[in-house]
């Protein structure tokens, strides 16, 4: 369901969907995954906002967390709930996180002395197990044609 700011949107039974905005749950309880958000795959459990003052303002990145829908999260159970959408587009939490990875000021790239040490070290690493292998393999199959060659078989490879 397409939505946008400050409409009510209804959950009815859904399964496996993705959230279209933030929404701020109203009425009902859902279960969520927000490993696109966080990195982490515990699915949590978001209920309903509870009675406030007039005077409380409304804190979604703090306080009332626990009620917010995310854009881009999956919503795991099928449930019934009635939310109020905060955010679109850009200007949900996913949406933040692409902006912030397409705009960074800072560029990524492996032309700079950092990754060349640890390309190094990765070298360096590799090539010492590569001998202590190749070492210990030596060792093992010379022991083996010297247990064969006393047992009276001759192996060839």
């Amino acid at each position: 369901m397409y939505c946008h700011k400050s409409l009510i949107l209804r959950y009815q039974d859904f399964n496996k969907q993705m959230s279209p905005a933030d929404i701020l749950l109203i009425q009902g309880t859902c279960t969520v995954d927000e490993a696109t958000l966080s990195g982490e795959s515990m699915s949590l459990s978001k209920k309903a906002i509870s009675c406030r003052k007039a005077t409380e303002r409304l804190k979604v990145d703090s306080a009332h967390k626990s009620s917010m829908l995310y854009g881009g999260t999956e919503l795991l159970e099928s449930c019934s709930c009635i939310g109020v959408v905060q955010r679109t587009g850009f200007g949900t939490s996913q949406g933040q996180v692409i902006r912030d990875m397409v705009f960074s000021p800072e560029k990524v790239s492996a032309n700079n002395l950092e990754s060349y040490l640890f390309m190094g070290s990765l070298m360096t690493f590799s090539m010492v197990i590569s001998r202590y292998v190749w070492v210990k393999g030596a060792v093992l199959i010379s022991s083996s044609l010297e247990r064969a060659h006393a047992m009276g078989r001759h192996l060839r490879f």
